[in-house]
């Protein structure tokens, strides 16, 4: 499977799950497309991924994480 088209998949399933309350089941997905932008240098996608792991805590009401993880999504 093409890896961008791997990373896609991951992130909408996170989102899916982030919706329905499954934070840790998110966040595993979210992750495993950090992984494979990382191994692509996709620095850009990381930012942005980084973006809907802390929308992820904020709805959890994990401020302090959510925070985290948005300072790490700024753009440099």
């Amino acid at each position: 499977m093409n890896l961008d088209l791997k990373a896609q998949l991951n992130i909408l399933i996170g989102q899916i799950n982030s919706r329905y309350g499954n934070l840790a089941q998110a966040l595993d997905h979210f992750f495993l497309a950090r992984t494979i932008y990382q191994q692509k240098q996709a620095h850009k996608k990381i930012s942005e991924l980084y973006i809907l792991i802390a929308e992820a805590y904020y709805h959890q009401k994990d401020f302090e994480t959510a925070s985290y993880y948005y300072r790490q999504g700024l753009p440099y």
